[in-house]
């Protein structure tokens, strides 16, 4: 018999989930960067809502410091994901024969 343990073995945290834990730490410039990068890493893998969210964060987080260019760069790009999120899903109910 073949016991996998598993305690002590948790998978890392995403880049999203470790620009949330900056973010709470107050580490806005850091946290906004890498939310871009997690916006980046999650439309390579089609999670198109959650990469708008990083987005949009990262603009916020932009306004926050005074980063008008920077905030309207992520806001501008956050709707068109939105939109590939929104064809996605219809396109998935769409084919969905149950």
């Amino acid at each position: 018999m073949l016991l996998l343990a598993t305690a002590g073995f948790a998978a890392p945290p995403s880049t999203f989930d470790s620009a949330v834990a900056l973010q709470r730490q107050g580490k806005y410039k850091e946290a906004r960067d890498l939310f871009r990068v997690a916006a980046k890493e999650l439309r390579s893998s089609a999670d198109y809502e959650n990469a708008a969210t990083a987005l949009s964060t990262a603009g916020a987080l932009s306004i926050s410091f005074g980063d008008y260019a920077g905030a309207i760069g992520d806001e501008l790009q956050a709707p068109r994901l939105v939109a590939a999120a929104l064809r996605t899903s219809a396109g998935t109910y769409a084919n969905d024969d149950s």
